[in-house]
């Protein structure tokens, strides 16, 4: 019996999805990455595990991302890279700033 594998490339808010010959890529600006991931899964059976590889990621696409990615593997009882969860792995420090001025007056 053979394992079937989805594949998730994530590089500059452009989302790839595949496995075996059945692909799609699209714009994360335009559509969110459930909506490829809902789309593949119709597509596949006997999924039994997901492949990350996230590459010039924002710091908020990375927490989108890590997100989906682990709920939907919990809900299949799936492994994600080999793992029971994806780890968020971000390229830099976040640059959260502080309020220009105090809201709370």
């Amino acid at each position: 019996m053979s394992t079937t594998t989805l594949q998730i490339v994530i590089k500059n808010k452009r989302a790839l999805l595949k496995s075996g010959v059945k692909k799609i890529e699209f714009n994360l600006d335009e559509k969110p990455l459930l909506w490829g991931i809902a789309k593949m899964l119709r597509r596949l059976r006997d999924l039994q595990g997901l492949s990350v590889d996230m590459e010039e990621t924002s710091f908020s696409g990375t927490r989108e991302a890590v997100a989906v990615v682990n709920t939907i593997a919990w809900a299949l009882k799936i492994k994600v890279n080999g793992q029971a969860q994806l780890r968020p792995t971000y390229q830099r420090e976040p640059n959260i700033t502080k309020p220009k001025h105090d809201t709370t007056h």
